[in-house]
């Protein structure tokens, strides 16, 4: 009976093995689908002249930002994806629980500090959720950036763990702003964040400060647009998922406008500011919804908590992002490289996910 009892362990450990070793690899991201490689670099962005709207005896505003380009292909190292107390911070309100160790052991697509193809590339900004750190944006803005854009993601300081270059981790702060419930003032505050970051790197000399455009998820998408309707600069504007505050500040918008929503939210009728502010822009404007997705699926979270733990939305979470970032490409191809992009004409066989709910 020993023998039996042996072999019984044995094939038990060797079944055991497999599901072990994929729960334990670190997640990975999609892989850019553009033509060309992706270098990145992160720093701070100091505004000397604004003091930090929620710790003004703190100092100027700082916000951490990574920028993402096409590059001159290298060998040097992957960038990380997310600092590990920012990790810890981070996942700690996640709807599924995932070890935080492994999130912070994901790396990037991009080579750190790689030399920048020639050229003069469109700028897109992207800015995150509220309280989500800038790293969960980075499949969009790898692919963007392969795409032929120079993109950058930012961290805004106080609205989430974000970790400076000295080392500390400033959480997301309570009580103000994050215990906040009208978050208006927060989207003030990212439309002067934004503005200063694209104040700043238009002036490099491989961007293009002529063709800018901005997106964000949630929050930020919110952003991205009020900046739109008030800068001149901003050629074109999304907004993934994102409440609008206050409808009326964007009223009036005569520039692009893509407005892509989750399927839960569409279907349900949850969010009432869209169907408000949508008579009020008058440019070019699209409002899609994704089948099968909910309020995470445009980010890296769902793609993370997959691949850890195997629970998602009803759609696929590299498919909502291999959708996600088609449309926003298609979107920047065509108002700011001026490159007519049929799948955001009417639907399409290739995406029977995405629902055509406004035209204009």
């Amino acid at each position: 009976m020993r023998w039996i009892r042996m072999l019984l362990c044995a094939l038990v450990l060797l079944c055991l093995a497999p599901q072990a070793s994929a729960r334990t690899a670190p997640p990975s991201l999609p892989p850019p689908q553009g033509a060309f490689p992706v270098g990145e670099v992160s720093f701070p962005l100091v505004d000397p002249a604004r003091a930090d709207p929620w710790h003004p005896a703190g100092g100027p505003r700082t916000l951490m930002t990574t920028l993402r380009y096409p590059a001159v292909e290298g060998r040097g190292e992957q960038a990380e994806y997310m600092h590990p107390e920012v990790a810890r911070q981070s996942t700690a309100n996640w709807l599924v629980d995932v070890p935080p160790e492994q999130v912070a052991a994901t790396r990037t697509h991009g080579e750190q500090a790689a030399i920048p193809r020639p050229g003069r590339w469109p700028l897109v900004v992207l800015s995150p959720g509220f309280s989500l750190p800038r790293a969960t944006v980075s499949s969009l803005a790898e692919h963007l950036a392969g795409s032929g854009y120079a993109v950058a993601t930012v961290d805004h300081l106080h609205e989430a763990p974000i970790v400076l270059p000295d080392g500390r981790v400033v959480p997301c702060t309570e009580p103000v702003p994050c215990g906040l419930h009208d978050l208006q003032p927060v989207v003030e505050s990212r439309v002067v964040d934004l503005g200063s970051v694209v104040d700043q790197l238009s002036a490099l000399p491989f961007v293009d400060g002529e063709r800018i455009g901005v997106a964000g998820h949630s929050l930020g998408g919110a952003s991205a647009l009020t900046l739109q309707r008030r800068d001149p600069r901003i050629d074109a504007a999304a907004n993934l998922d994102g409440t609008l505050y206050r409808p009326e500040s964007v009223a009036g918008l005569d520039r692009p406008a893509l407005l892509l929503r989750s399927g839960e939210a569409w279907e349900g009728g949850q969010d009432p500011t869209w169907d408000q502010a949508w008579p009020g822009i008058h440019g070019w404007k699209r409002w899609l919804a994704i089948r099968g997705t909910d309020h995470s699926s445009f980010t890296d979270i769902w793609l993370i908590i997959d691949q850890l733990t195997g629970q998602s939305p009803p759609l696929d979470p590299a498919r909502a992002i291999d959708v996600t970032r088609t449309y926003l490409a298609a979107f920047f191809d065509q108002h700011l490289k001026h490159e007519p992009r049929p799948v955001l004409d009417a639907p399409s066989p290739r995406f029977p996910e995405v629902v055509f709910v406004g035209a204009g």
